[in-house]
């Protein structure tokens, strides 16, 4: 059944709405605030709770992630509950509630993290979906304890990132950010062979976790394989993972799995991640299949100016999840809107199924084609590349294209721009051979 469709900025004369976007409540999205207790949630019907955690006392780099849920309440001001993607309101299906900030204890680690968990405890007793935005990568710690207790049955845990996390201790220590795996798979009812981890690359993955993983049986997608294969093949094999055998899954999100360019504000940005689309389809996929909890940790703010893109994009993915939850059929558009809305060309039907080429996908286009074109003197085809364009003038002796330093030589005074002598970088025409002119690329 489709969404009843609100309108949003419509109404009689004298219409008193909600005004501006950045004119709601502070809250994710404008939505109510409400205390994190189980019985307040369960009366409101919330079915997801946005709760921050603003942890970020655990980090082996850089810190800053405290201040996420603040910044990610302040960006959501843009964002409509209605999804067009979707055809979803995220209010009306999900009830959606802001449970505040987890409160943490400077200096204090292990009671910041009783707190988490009492936290999160609380939302799942509700039976509403966390969606805890960190923070550092050390949250999943208390965030599963808490879901591991609540779940009767085994525990799946996906995990997007760009480091894989498996540290047993760093000196000893064993709450940091780059541990949460290694303390994952000592939760009673986690097996490591339903744990897996996408988006791995980089300089700083060190060799004890490869050890570590291997060790385990954990699979490890790294960025390589999502370059070849394509991230929905990936991530599809992924959930198959962790949801065998699973009663609930825990999908955490580190935000440094996305490529730099489109997430800067995190605590250590990558080259080489994923691009902002396929974020977003992955979080389409993940959302299908209803995770228990969701995470997303490691946003700084401070790194993220002026546009904060990494925290819109944040939002993007948590919009992503919850509107394929509510159509795992079609994970994009409600019914019969996919044929509406896709070009003739790619229809389903009007074209042989191609199947996906063996060797690497290439993120780059194809080099564009010349238009039509017919040119007196030159027999050219109807449709032609630049190279054939060169190879065809060179053929013709109708000019002659070099790409050689300017040496000076004397131009028609209709092209000259300053004396003889010319402007670097600009295009000169000299007198060279049989009086013929030579077009001249200056560099």
């Amino acid at each position: 059944m489709a969404t009843d469709r609100k309108p949003y900025a419509l109404g009689p004369e004298g219409w008193e709405g909600p005004g501006l976007p950045q004119s709601a409540r502070a809250s994710f999205m404008g939505s109510p605030w409400l205390e994190c207790k189980a019985d307040t949630l369960r009366d409101h019907g919330a079915k997801a709770v946005f709760l921050g955690v603003p942890f970020d006392q655990a980090t082996v780099y850089r810190s800053g992630s405290s201040s996420a849920p603040r910044a990610l309440r302040y960006v959501s001001e843009m964002f409509l509950p209605y999804l067009g993607d979707f055809d979803v309101n995220v209010f009306d299906e999900f009830r959606l509630a802001d449970a505040g900030d987890v409160p943490m204890i400077p200096a204090n680690a292990a009671r910041s993290r009783g707190y988490i968990e009492r936290y999160v405890g609380e939302i799942l007793t509700a039976g509403a979906m966390p969606i805890c935005i960190g923070g550092d990568h050390s949250i999943p710690i208390p965030v599963g304890r808490a879901l591991s207790a609540s779940v009767t049955g085994r525990l799946g845990y996906v995990h997007f990132d760009a480091h894989i996390d498996c540290q047993p201790n760093f000196a000893g220590e064993d709450f940091t950010n780059w541990s949460h795996v290694a303390r994952m798979i000592e939760l009673p009812n986690v097996d490591p062979r339903n744990v897996a981890i996408i988006g791995a690359r980089g300089a700083l993955n060190p060799p004890e976790q490869w050890d570590f993983v291997q060790r385990h049986g954990i699979r490890v997608f790294r960025m390589r394989e999502v370059t070849e294969r394509g991230i929905e093949p990936v991530v599809r094999e992924a959930l198959d993972i962790v949801t065998d055998g699973t009663d609930a899954f825990y999908c955490s999100l580190d935000s440094d799995v996305v490529d730099a360019s489109a997430m800067p504000g995190t605590d250590a940005p990558e080259p080489g991640g994923l691009l902002s689309t396929e974020m977003l389809r992955a979080c389409e996929l993940i959302g299908a299949q209803r995770p228990a909890v969701l995470d997303i940790v490691e946003l700084i703010p401070a790194y993220d100016q002026p546009a904060m893109i990494s925290h819109r994009l944040a939002g993007y993915m948590i919009l992503h999840v919850l509107g394929a939850a509510c159509r795992p059929s079609t994970m994009a558009l409600p019914q019969g809107a996919h044929e509406a809305c896709t070009p003739p060309r790619s229809r389903p039907g009007s074209a042989p199924d191609r199947k996906r080429p063996s060797a690497p996908r290439s993120r780059h286009p194809a080099p564009p084609e010349v238009p039509p074109h017919r040119l007196p003197g030159l027999d050219l085809p109807g449709r032609l590349t630049l190279h054939d364009l060169t190879d065809s003038l060179r053929s013709t002796n109708r000019a002659a294209v070099t790409a050689r330093p300017f040496t000076g030589a004397r131009s028609p005074s209709w092209c000259s721009t300053r004396g003889s002598a010319g402007r670097p970088g600009t295009p000169k025409f000299s007198e060279a051979g049989e009086g013929k002119p030579m077009l001249d690329l200056m560099h």
